[in-house]
């Protein structure tokens, strides 16, 4: 099959989806009801900086405030941040 046919064959597929999505978009019975999820404790989405010393440091200032309300709410944060906020 030519890479040509089979991007047109894609672009079928994807138009039928599109269709069916529009026509069901306005049809409260066709969703589901929402599904909440709770995290049952913080989780890193990070890898651990090779500079321990810098990331274990509570920071001073801006940066330092910035990293414990991030941890503090289980959100990742730019590793940088602990640069700006080490002060040896």
């Amino acid at each position: 099959m030519s890479a040509r046919k089979h991007k047109n064959i894609a672009k079928t597929d994807q138009d039928r989806i599109d269709r069916l999505v529009t026509s069901e978009a306005d049809d409260a019975a066709a969703w589901e009801p929402a599904v909440r999820i709770e995290r049952s404790e913080p989780a890193s989405l990070s890898e651990p900086m090779l500079l321990r010393e810098v990331e274990e440091k509570e920071g001073e200032g801006g940066y330092g405030d910035l990293i414990r309300s991030m941890r503090a709410s289980g959100m990742p944060h730019p590793q940088i941040w602990h640069l700006f906020a080490y002060k040896p």
